[in-house]
């Protein structure tokens, strides 16, 4: 019977023990979080992330996407930007919104292209906690948004591995060159 009580009183013990930790978790806890999924996916996006299933493999963004509704787009087009700025984070329990702005150079549809187009551009990613973890669950279809370096590098490598039957291509990475 002790032993009884002695288990009892470890488990509610334990119970105790996690919902105050739970309960310390602070809106600007989960915020940071949210804050930090968002950062770490445009980084990788940036360099390159969603250009292609091996890069999105390799470079671990699907970490940072919950992949609920199927698998995510494959693009042929990209969004070109200098970079982006966190403007606000909005925090619940398990879900959030971050707003956030870029600032776009351009498009390059197809590979065959350089379409200018400077703006600014406000994206609202919603996150959800899934399984302990921060996922982007919108939007789930942003084309993806990558530097210049990326864009040249990407493009060059199509070059040079024969990925690409586009004569515009080599033209392409040449105006890109020029805005660096």
């Amino acid at each position: 019977m002790k032993k009884l009580a002695f288990i009892s009183a470890t488990v509610l013990t334990f119970i105790l023990i996690a919902g105050f930790l739970h309960l310390g978790i602070t809106a600007e806890d989960r915020s940071e979080e949210q804050k930090r999924v968002v950062e770490t996916f445009c980084r990788l996006d940036l360099a390159g992330g969603l250009l292609s299933s091996e890069n999105s493999k390799r470079s671990g963004i699907f970490d940072y996407i919950s992949l609920s509704d199927g698998p995510f787009p494959a693009w042929d087009s990209v969004t070109l930007v200098e970079g982006y700025e966190l403007l606000s984070v909005s925090s619940r329990s398990d879900t959030g919104e971050v707003l956030l702005r870029y600032d776009v150079i351009g498009e390059i549809p197809g590979a065959a292209e350089l379409v200018i187009n400077k703006r600014k551009e406000e994206t609202r990613f919603r996150l959800r906690r899934i399984d302990g973890m921060w996922k982007i669950i919108d939007p789930n279809n942003l084309l993806p948004h990558i530097s210049v370096e990326t864009a040249i590098n990407h493009l060059q490598s199509l070059v040079d591995t024969g990925g690409n039957d586009l004569p515009e291509v080599p033209l392409v990475i040449e105006k890109l060159r020029k805005l660096r």
